[in-house]
């Protein structure tokens, strides 16, 4: 396209004009940046264990209780060769084991056996707060989760990932909607929503984009241990 330079002027403020109302008026939902890999390519059950808290016990935090059934919900969607189990049925069996100390690689293994599962999520919300303290005005998520992906028949952690980062990562959530139209609790629903989709993508492929990778801080471990395909 050419331009009358008597016009380029005009051109150059009304094209400014736009992108600053863009970015004040929440144009800036998310671009397609790359197609990530899944970290681990797995067939068979899942069994998603709620996280625990601060209280470390596990089925205490209703945070990582919605964490874990946002993770089931968004892999039923997007892995094809996953299933979930039902945590429900694991819950006295691992309540009834002291938890400070932690499980044993046994123990877990038993507990995915007798759920019928082949694979096991289970981690810690380390830290999850409502307000940014670079931003204080602007409600946000702020939130920092360790999750590991145990082999029931190894009966070994084949992977553990913890991930920091920031819900939304502007002011504005999907369709462009505001933060304070969202509400403490609809920000809530969708920050949590958002970390279980976190865990879930761990199992498969996923577009992402500019805005949300530099959001998030991840720091993959994955064991020796020879993963089941």
């Amino acid at each position: 396209m050419v331009i009358c330079p008597a016009l380029r002027p005009r051109f150059l403020a009304l094209l400014s004009l736009c992108l600053s109302a863009a970015l004040i008026c929440g144009c800036n939902g998310p671009t397609i940046g790359e197609r990530k890999d899944a970290e681990l390519t797995l067939s068979g059950k899942v069994l998603i264990i709620p996280l625990r808290d601060a209280t470390q016990y596990y089925f205490d935090s209703e945070e990582g209780i919605l964490i874990a059934d946002a993770a089931i919900n968004s892999l039923v969607f997007g892995s094809g060769k996953l299933s979930a189990v039902d945590y429900k049925k694991s819950r006295g069996p691992i309540r009834g084991t002291v938890l400070e100390t932690g499980l044993t690689n046994q123990q877990w293994a038993a507990i995915g056996r007798d759920a019928g599962a082949d694979y096991m999520v289970y981690g810690t919300i380390g830290s999850l707060s409502w307000r940014d303290p670079d931003d204080p005005v602007i409600p946000r998520c702020n939130f920092n989760v360790t999750y590991s992906v145990f082999d029931v028949a190894a009966a070994d952690v084949i992977y553990t990932n913890t991930v920091a980062g920031t819900y939304p990562y502007m002011r504005y959530g999907a369709k462009g909607m505001s933060v304070f139209d969202m509400g403490a609790e609809g920000l809530r629903t969708r920050a949590l929503a958002y970390i279980g989709q976190i865990i879930a993508r761990t199992f498969y492929p996923y577009e992402t984009n500019d805005l949300e990778q530099n959001s998030l801080q991840r720091a993959a471990r994955k064991s020796e241990t020879t993963k089941r395909r």
